[in-house]
């Protein structure tokens, strides 16, 4: 059954900076679980993300994610949105993210209908 990750062991809820609660989430800790078994089931995965993100920091996140799960076989496509902080979410041309869920749920007799 799924959980938030706020539910799973070792992570601790995001708050704002005023606050004096841990303001982390640390994903080595969960990563392995999730990613073991995606990976095994070939789900592929895709992130947006801002690389100046201050309050999601890639090298910290995104980063361990996307190594941990290339090391164990998984695909996962990064889309950068250079420049860009925690907001503001998406993408201007939803194009690449449209592909993405085309090239990965499509069957080959839709793509073959379509490439007509």
């Amino acid at each position: 059954m799924w959980k938030s990750p706020t539910e799973l062991p070792g992570v601790r809820v995001p708050v704002p900076s005023s606050s004096k609660l841990p303001c982390t989430v640390p994903l080595p800790s969960i990563s392995p679980p999730f990613t073991s078994t995606t990976a095994a089931v070939k789900v592929p995965l895709l992130h947006v993300y801002g690389d100046a993100d201050e309050v999601v920091p890639w090298d910290e996140n995104t980063g361990v994610i996307a190594d941990h799960y290339r090391k164990l076989g998984g695909n996962i496509e990064l889309i950068a949105k250079p420049g860009v902080k925690h907001h503001p979410h998406g993408l201007d041309d939803s194009t690449p993210i449209v592909k993405f869920i085309w090239d990965n749920t499509a069957s080959k007799e839709a793509k073959a209908w379509f490439a007509r």
